[in-house]
């Protein structure tokens, strides 16, 4: 019971110390739903906030979209949820020119130690001009992404940080040795 409870507080302390919300500042990649598929670029521009364009294609329709999204840790770096939105251009074969805004909500995960991320977002889209069959339209998209360029400041980010990591691995490393050479007393 004691080794799952220091088990969920170091998770929950991880968790909590880490600053930046994305394991990357640039990723590109594909996604997809029953009917879409498209690819998509996503680039950081602060901790938390990034911006990403997408191209998706369908049986009759082509649409471009520019989204602003907010990411929050969800247990460390690795897993985020994010919400966002932006705007919308694109062309229906029969229909014309349309245009409109999206909302997004989702959750991202950067594989550990590949250079992928996998994600899961709904899509709400308002069509606001133009002429589109639907005046909304609803996705829930699957995207896996490539990291191009990787977060340089992995997990601890200030001195402060990396000398509280040193401290507990020394304590640590206490803690095993002197297990040790009880166990070689006996």
């Amino acid at each position: 019971m004691r080794k799952l409870l220091n088990t969920v507080v170091f998770l929950f302390v991880i968790g909590v110390t880490v600053a930046s919300a994305q394991k990357y500042k640039s990723a590109a990649g594909v996604r997809m739903d029953g009917q879409m598929f498209g690819v998509t670029y996503s680039q950081r521009f602060f901790n938390a906030l990034t911006a990403e364009g997408n191209l998706d294609f369908r049986n009759q329709e082509v649409k471009i979209s520019a989204v602003g999204k907010y990411h929050k840790p969800i247990l460390g770096k690795s897993l985020t949820l994010f919400v966002g939105g932006g705007y919308h251009l694109g062309s229906f074969k029969d229909y014309g020119s349309f245009s409109g805004l999206d909302l997004t909500l989702g959750v991202e995960h950067k594989i550990l130690l590949i250079p992928f991320s996998v994600g899961f977002e709904i899509n709400p889209s308002i069509h606001i001009m133009g002429s589109h069959p639907n005046w909304y339209t609803f996705q829930s998209v699957f995207s896996v992404k490539y990291v191009i360029i990787k977060d340089k400041e992995g997990y601890f980010s200030n001195s402060q940080q990396r000398q509280r990591s040193k401290t507990r691995r020394k304590r640590l490393r206490g803690r095993l040795q002197s297990k040790y050479e009880r166990k070689d007393e006996l």
